[in-house]
């Protein structure tokens, strides 16, 4: 449970899986790489929002989906960084 981190990709610039150095404001951590976090980037959360999606109203890498990370609107993440404790267990399905 972080604040205030920048996500750096792990891929090269150019690979199909790069993003770029990504301000991150709340982050929880729920397996190995894997956060949920505030994504003021993306516009359209929900269903399909993981997966590659026509989305016009983000920014350039927005429309690939996630890498594996849960995206959430700053003020939903924002509560649930207020709420959750360290450890607390997470499920996802």
């Amino acid at each position: 449970k972080k604040r205030n981190v920048t996500f750096i990709s792990p891929h090269p610039k150019g690979h199909p899986m790069y993003y770029p150095p990504t301000p991150i404001r709340y982050a929880m951590k729920y397996k190995d790489m894997y956060f949920l976090h505030d994504a003021d980037w993306r516009s359209y959360f929900g269903p399909g929002a993981n997966l590659p999606h026509k989305d016009d109203t983000s920014p350039g890498y927005s429309d690939v989906g996630t890498h594996g990370c849960i995206n959430m609107t700053p003020n939903d993440a924002k509560t649930l960084f207020d709420w959750v404790d360290v450890d607390t267990p997470v499920i996802i399905y």
